[in-house]
């Protein structure tokens, strides 16, 4: 027989906001074995020394009478008030709560013991227990309570979907006092009984009396086979199609063909389950509302309204804090998709066969050479001076690849004039290659390959899926970068419903003043679905990339289906599955992929191409005729007898 004691062990560790506990040397008989068989449950599930265990209760005696052999830190909270009072309960628990999970932050594992007869008690403590993370899917919740509750509908809701079990009083066959232990099977029907899974006995002590071991894993495979609602909204590699289904209201029922379609059925296979797939009704992925509650398919999630949100959901702080994200499902980065122009000529191509750099750097050449040669004139003190012009004349003269006139001249000018003749026919060369190569290339235009490019350009306009966590970046936030400030005092910045995305492409980025911004991968499948309709690639990706985000399903807070789901997810993910299924999706996924800015052409030179050689070549004659001009009426200007000596 368990040896039984008085506790009242405070450790550094214990908190109690409300009054101390007292020692209560009156326990009864009850009290006594529902103790006992705590200790007994708690001795055989824990193990670590490093385990810490929190005592939750009110106005409850049994936790008094626990003993002190208990390994592990001990922290022991009480409710008291009034009952009747909901709004008061409810503020009286939140407070303990957030007191507790100080406790449950800095302990390595973690299991709470609750002790009341109130449902109302037990199930507000447990719901906030699970929102503020101080029962995660891995803490252990032991429940000691009045045996009327076992198979209470409320009590069962809440508790069936935790790691929970529950410890009651009962009279055995000689009328003897007695522990059972059940659990409550998660996704049962309204009448479907609770689990006995141990009994203990003063003289036997605990025993099992099933196959379930004392905590099971009720979520790594459904024995019952539930019915789970899952929340979607199509997007370009997630169509919703109907099906028919004999059972489903009207004949039809809503099905998706997609990769995280496949993924979802892999789990429900694994898992044991079935799902229906509802749609949010505001057909957005979800965001915080002024009053603090969420919008679409993260709200129905948040308020337990479906079991699963498919997504997959980009995992973000503000998110984190109402929802649980299982493992991620894939990493993926935010592009921007906008039209890609046709094939175009280029008129100014005869420019490009050198860079800037080259035209900068010769023309300065033409100016230094005949410093150069002055300098060494002047050294020498052999040449006459003023044949500055000249020489800048001659070296323009070999530029342009036309003869000179060379009188007499000596080594130095000789080498001088030398270098420079190999230097230009080394451009010269140069150029003509390149020159036909262009000449022979139309560009597609792909005016916007940053964030800010769009910021500079006043007629384009940025598209963002609604409710994204995209658009949670892009809203104009005190800390928000300077371009989307900029972006949303222009109001140009659109945000469109998920359901409406492949519309908004074929009809506004298709017009060329829409960019939209999207997931890589999506951004892939949207191209390849449109080539496959058309045969053509009329987008491109810009080069830029952003907001690398890792992408997963989410349960409601403290769900203990999380960890089987994120486990099994992680499986799909080494495999290579969900990547296979994503490059499946069309077979063309990848033909509109790393398209050339540049086209080879194979046809005659037009006037299209050269036309900016002949713009060139006329504004030089109109600048020869205007020097002419000016020549003409300086000699009539001049007075007689100014102008030159005859030659004799």
């Amino acid at each position: 027989m368990v040896a039984v004691g008085l506790l009242v062990l405070l450790l550094s560790g214990m908190a109690r906001p409300a009054a101390s506990l007292k020692p209560n040397l009156n326990v009864s008989q009850e009290e006594l074995i529902l103790g006992s068989c705590a200790v007994e449950v708690m001795l055989a599930t824990l193990s670590n020394p490093r385990c810490s265990v929190i005592l939750v209760k009110d106005h409850h005696p049994t936790l008094d009478t626990l003993p002190r052999r208990l390994p592990f830190g001990v922290s022991v909270f009480e409710v008291r008030g009034d009952r009747q009072d909901a709004n008061a309960l409810h503020e009286r628990t939140s407070s303990m709560v957030s007191e507790a999970r100080k406790v449950g932050r800095a302990s390595w594992c973690l299991t709470v013991v609750a002790a009341s007869s109130d449902v109302a008690f037990l199930t507000t403590f447990a719901r906030r227990a699970s929102r503020s993370r101080l029962l995660r899917p891995a803490a252990r919740l032991l429940l000691l309570t009045h045996s009327s509750l076992v198979n209470n509908s409320d009590f069962s809701s809440v508790f069936s979907k935790m790691n929970a079990l529950t410890l009651v009083l009962e009279h055995n066959s000689n009328h003897h006092l007695q522990c059972g232990a059940y659990i409550q099977l998660p996704y049962s029907t309204p009448d479907a009984q609770a689990v006995k899974v141990a009994l203990w006995t003063p003289q036997r002590g605990l025993a099992l009396t099933s196959r379930l071991p004392l905590f099971p894993h009720k979520f790594f495979r459904f024995s019952s086979r539930p019915n789970l609602v899952v929340v979607t909204e199509s997007f370009p590699t997630h169509e919703a199609v109907m099906v028919d289904d004999p059972a489903a209201p009207g004949g039809k029922r809503l099905a998706f063909n997609s990769p995280i379609a496949n993924v979802l059925q892999l789990l429900a296979h694994t898992t044991n389950f079935t799902y229906t797939f509802v749609k949010p009704p505001d057909g957005v992925w979800g965001f915080q509302l002024e009053d603090g509650s969420w919008s679409g398919m993260l709200g129905m999630v948040s308020r337990e309204e479906v079991d699963i949100g498919l997504g997959p959901f980009g995992i973000g702080a503000t998110r984190a804090e109402v929802v649980d994200f299982t493992s991620p499902v894939g990493v993926y980065y935010g592009r921007i998709m906008g039209r890609r122009g046709r094939p175009e000529v280029d008129p100014w191509n005869f420019i490009f066969p050198l860079r800037p750099v080259v035209w900068t750097a010769t023309l300065a050449t033409l100016l230094v050479l005949p410093l150069i040669l002055s300098l060494l004139s002047v050294c020498t003190a052999i040449r006459s001076p003023g044949r500055w012009f000249d020489d800048t004349f001659n070296f323009i003269s070999i530029f342009l690849q036309q003869n000179i006139w060379v009188r007499r001249m000596w080594w130095w000018e000789r080498v001088v004039v030398l270098v420079w003749m190999l230097a230009t026919v080394v451009l010269t060369q140069s150029y003509s290659g390149n020159l036909m190569a262009l000449l022979a290339v139309k560009h597609v235009s792909q005016p916007v390959q940053r964030l800010r490019d769009i910021v500079h350009d006043p007629s384009t306009t940025l598209m963002i899926e609604n409710g994204s966590i995209k658009a949670l970046y892009i809203l104009p936030r005190p800390d928000a970068s300077q371009v989307i400030i900029a972006l949303h005092n222009t109001n140009r910045v659109e945000y469109i419903p998920t359901w409406d995305i492949l519309r908004s492409i074929d009809t506004l980025v298709r017009r060329g003043h829409h960019y939209l911004i999207f997931e890589d991968v999506l951004v892939s499948a949207a191209m390849a679905r449109d080539f496959s309709l058309t045969g053509r690639c009329d987008f491109y990706v810009a080069r830029e990339d952003f907001m690398p985000l890792p992408f997963c399903l989410v349960c409601p807070r403290g769900h203990s289906l999380v960890p089987v789901l994120s486990e099994r997810i992680g499986r799909i993910q080494e495999a290579g599955l969900y990547n296979h299924w994503m490059e499946s999706l069309n077979p063309n996924f990848t033909a509109c992929t790393n398209l050339p800015t540049k086209v080879l052409i194979k046809s005659s030179l037009s006037f299209a191409n050269l036309w900016g050689v002949f713009l060139i070549q006329a504004c030089g004659l109109a600048l020869s005729l205007l020097v002419l001009c000016l020549e003409l009426l300086c000699r009539q200007a001049a007075p007689v007898g100014s102008g030159s000596p005859a030659t004799v």
